[in-house]
């Protein structure tokens, strides 16, 4: 784990990023169809939706997202 006391700046995150694809891939394979449905803490939202929110920003390059979000929010992405 990393110290608190670490500024971003000191943190290699490419090197935390392959690790972090590995455990959530296995997670997702582990779960199952029940699972996937289930509700999740956030209100509305299922463990599959809260999956593919905490995933799909990895896989994903910012340049291609950014757009879909300001039309779809109307340019507020507060």
């Amino acid at each position: 784990m990393t110290n608190m006391s670490t500024t971003a700046s000191t943190v290699d995150y490419r090197a935390l990023y392959g690790p972090m694809i590995d455990r959530l891939t296995r997670l997702g394979r582990s779960l199952s169809a029940g699972q996937w449905q289930a509700p999740s803490l956030c209100d509305q939202w299922r463990a599959c939706d809260i999956f593919g929110h905490m995933t799909y920003g990895g896989v994903t390059p910012l340049p291609k997202v950014l757009p879909v979000l300001l039309l779809k929010h109307r340019g507020n992405l507060n």
